[in-house]
């Protein structure tokens, strides 16, 4: 290869290569997987769960009541009970809104991987009440466990799956 033309190929790849580091160093970095988020307002695609909320409000019953439900951090004896219906107790955290597919977390944690999750998806958001309103309250979920990235969770498709306790 000639003299002069090995050199304005090396200085172009150079370029290339700078060019290509400036790009990918000035974008966003990724979002952690869950990130301490306190509404859900944050969404990408579509509206809030929070601006489309039904109108009714949550049931609600005494603490007695939520005796016989597991508790939120219980995850060995939840996990066990994938596949079956059943109930646990705890106070809400947060109600995070998940950034890249809408889905409402509810968690029962400040370290949601220390406490089990209830969710629910964006075509459930209209049942709901404004799910931020549970934050701080205890409730009762209730519905079919399943089993998620190794972990156990409800998800929500009613709000009578919910019950604020008092």
């Amino acid at each position: 290869m000639d003299r002069p033309l090995t050199s304005f190929v090396t200085l172009a790849l150079v370029l290339a290569f700078q060019t290509m580091s400036v790009a990918s160093s000035t974008t966003q970095p990724s979002s952690p997987a869950k990130p301490n988020m306190s509404d859900d307002s944050d969404r990408i695609t579509g509206p809030a769960q929070s601006s489309i909320a039904s109108t009714k409000s949550f049931a609600t019953e005494p603490a007695a009541k939520a005796s016989r439900a597991l508790a939120a951090i219980d995850l060995d004896k939840a996990f066990a009970l994938v596949g079956k219906k059943g109930s646990f107790e705890g106070t809400v955290s947060q109600a995070y809104t998940t950034d890249n597919n809408g889905i409402v977390s509810l968690d029962f944690a400040r370290d949601y991987k220390t406490a089990l999750t209830a969710v629910v998806f964006p075509k459930d958001y209209k049942k709901f009440p404004n799910l931020q309103l549970l934050k701080g309250k205890s409730v009762v979920v209730s519905g079919q466990f399943k089993a998620y990235e190794g972990r156990a969770e409800i998800v929500m498709t009613d709000p009578k799956q919910v019950t604020i306790l008092k």
